[in-house]
């Protein structure tokens, strides 16, 4: 973890457990941040397991949002959000034990729930008892409470990442919290590569309910893309060595588009895709158009086909017509069920000629 703040301990009941691996995520106190449970709480909550209707009411409590609490059949009760993080998450479970055998949670509802929408614990986590359930619930309402953060951006940088823990101090330092709903200060951070934006909603049809999350690319987010890239690279390099299996042929031909001057290349590899990303190492503006798998004489037979056009080494200089014109080729020499190619950029390619 990134974050510091002047205090070092841990605030009540934010830790949550991940039921996966193991791992405890905690978040801690802000200099102005409200205890999340008073210093002697357990007066207070034996008075709640004494009399339920103090803090568990039967009717929906105006003022403030509320989860609904379902206990057993005909039992139906509301907590208000400050109550359930008035206390820690583990004191209500156990609370929560003694009158029920099996405890379920929705929400929150209400008008004052909008920081807490959409916080579906089973999102994150597909199998999760319920007290886990209670923990993570609780734990983001002390993120929204302490921290301002929503549960719809925590969930944004959640997927982004494609986390299998919950990271919130990492969301806390990578979020720019004055581009949230702003659309025009949003936008000023779109072409800087040192953040990331991502939208909610749909501009042209219904821009009042458009947001924009706006990430910072803090190390822990350009450590996690890293390693997703590497994931990747892996499951593309194991996808098409399978595909080259299933056909007749060892390799793929591609064309490859260098973006700063339109010339293409004509090579062939196992691996196209890994093959990108060593270009891309070289020149970031190398973009994989095309590839199939065909015979290994088939990309010598294309460099002779345009050697009236070849600029240097692999490297040729092809109109949209030599590009149907290659595509063509392969498709006699290759396997086309077994091809992959940038259908945008193949539409307009079609279309210009």
């Amino acid at each position: 973890m990134n974050i510091e703040f002047a205090t070092e301990e841990f605030l009540s009941g934010s830790s949550v457990i991940c039921p996966q691996c193991g791992k405890e995520t905690p978040i801690f106190v802000s200099p102005e941040a409200k205890p999340a449970s008073d210093p002697q709480p357990q007066a207070e909550i034996l008075q709640v397991i004494k009399q339920p209707d103090y803090y568990l009411a039967k009717e929906l409590q105006l003022g403030d949002a509320n989860y609904i609490l379902y206990l057993a059949p005909g039992d139906v009760r509301h907590l208000q959000v400050r109550n359930f993080i008035k206390y820690k998450a583990d004191d209500w479970i156990a609370y929560f034990k003694q009158i029920s055998l099996t405890p379920k949670i929705s929400g929150p509802y209400g008008r004052e729930s909008e920081g807490l929408e959409a916080v579906i614990p089973e999102g994150f986590f597909p199998e999760i008892t319920w007290e886990d359930k209670f923990r993570i619930l609780h734990s983001f309402a002390v993120l929204y409470r302490d921290y301002g953060v929503p549960s719809a951006v925590y969930e944004y940088f959640h997927k982004l990442m494609k986390l299998q823990s919950l990271e919130f101090a990492e969301c806390i330092n990578s979020w720019v919290k004055e581009a949230w709903n702003n659309y025009f200060i949003a936008q000023s951070y779109a072409e800087s590569d040192q953040y990331l934006i991502m939208q909610r909603g749909d501009v042209t049809t219904d821009p009042e309910t458009v947001c924009f999350a706006v990430f910072k690319k803090t190390p822990f987010v350009i450590q996690r893309f890293e390693e997703l890239r590497k994931v990747e690279e892996t499951e593309n390099t194991a996808e098409n060595l399978e595909r080259l299996r299933r056909s007749s042929f060892t390799v793929f031909v591609y064309l490859m588009e260098d973006l700063r001057n339109g010339l293409f290349k004509i090579g062939q590899s196992q691996t196209p895709e890994k093959r990108e990303k060593t270009l891309q190492s070289e020149v970031p503006e190398t973009s994989l158009r095309f590839y199939m798998p065909a015979h290994d004489a088939a990309e010598q037979e294309l460099h002779e086909m345009f050697s009236g056009k070849r600029v240097r080494g692999e490297w040729f200089e092809l109109t949209p017509r030599d590009i149907l014109s290659v595509i063509e080729f392969l498709k006699q020499k290759g396997d086309l069920s077994r091809a992959s190619a940038d259908f945008d950029w193949l539409g307009k390619i079609t279309l210009g000629v």
